[in-house]
């Protein structure tokens, strides 16, 4: 049996129903990334954070300067994470993004328990540290998103 949806903003759309009779949702099929494009967003953050990271200690004028290469360095592990998922070793490749994504939810721990204590720093110090919560906490939605979506694939596989 097929399907017809009307969407927001988009033209009515026609899902043909899968090879098992089942219809698949509009967003599983257009909303999240697989694990090729997850790899390269994963590249994509490690260097959104190195930059982040370099141009703060570029113009720094704190006496700490080397804190401000903290995103630079979370940034670097990223491009690891991001590396270790290109090749196609499924297995390899699911460990690496759930790692990527545990330690992009946890890495912004620092910066709460900071602002918890009411350090915020210098301006510069709080906009790298807002921009470094965007951005991995943007990740982790991202990839959050792909696992939920890969685990109802897999179940409309299996059915």
């Amino acid at each position: 049996m097929s399907v017809w949806r009307p969407t927001l903003n988009a033209p009515a759309t026609y899902d043909p129903p899968l090879e098992n009779g089942k219809n698949q949702s509009l967003s599983d099929r257009h909303t999240a990334p697989n694990p090729k494009q997850m790899a390269k967003i994963t590249l994509v953050l490690g260097v959104l954070l190195i930059i982040l990271g370099v141009g703060a200690y570029s113009v720094s004028t704190s006496d700490k300067p080397e804190t401000a290469l903290i995103p630079a360095y979370i940034g670097g592990l990223f491009l690891v994470f991001g590396g270790l998922m290109l090749p196609k070793v499924k297995l390899l490749t699911i460990i690496v993004a759930h790692l990527a994504v545990v330690i992009a939810a946890l890495a912004p721990g620092g910066i709460i328990v900071r602002w918890a204590g009411g350090n915020f720093g210098t301006a510069l110090a709080t906009f790298v540290q807002i921009a470094t919560l965007v951005l991995l906490w943007g990740y982790v939605a991202i990839g959050v998103r792909s696992f939920i979506v890969a685990r109802k694939q897999r179940k409309l596989a299996a059915a």
